[in-house]
């Protein structure tokens, strides 16, 4: 917007001016509300999609995590079965799928701390980088910059 002496000056020159000015800064800021408004509703509709698809990834890990320990204890209570049995090859079916069962369960905890701890390293150094670098205090500085010139030979 133009001062007030200007907006006369206008007016003066060209009657009218002065509300055009205001109109025309006036339509800018119905324009600017609108795009914010605007770009609000995206960033909403934005999360709401965000958080639905990670609602529905937790649910599908956590179904997927139900099964497996579900076959997991099925296997393990089948080779049970079999070791128990006094069958000759039986103890050895069992003891391989026990061991299978097992060896699963153990790799299937530790894929999954690995992958949080690295994810949990990751989010840090982004944090880290996103903080900003402290500067080097003034008067430390000047200690430094009066150290090295009280330290030049031939000064005194």
């Amino acid at each position: 917007m133009p001062s007030p002496e200007a907006l006369r000056t206008y007016e003066d020159v060209l009657l009218g001016t002065a509300e055009r000015v205001f109109s025309l800064a006036e339509r800018k800021l119905d324009l600017t509300e609108r795009q914010l408004i605007a770009e609000e509703r995206r960033q909403d509709q934005i999360h709401r999609e965000t958080m639905t698809h990670l609602t529905a990834n937790h649910k599908s890990e956590q179904q997927g995590q139900w099964m497996a320990f579900i076959l997991a204890c099925v296997i393990l209570g089948l080779s049970f079965g079999l070791v128990t049995t006094g069958a000759p090859v039986a103890p050895i079916v069992g003891v391989a799928g026990m061991n299978s069962a097992l060896s699963g369960l153990v790799g299937a905890f530790v894929s999954v701390s690995l992958s949080n701890r690295r994810r949990r390293s990751d989010r840090g150094r982004e944090d880290s980088n996103r903080l900003p670098k402290s500067p080097e205090p003034d008067s430390q500085r000047g200690i430094q910059t009066t150290l090295a010139t009280d330290s030049k030979p031939g000064k005194r």
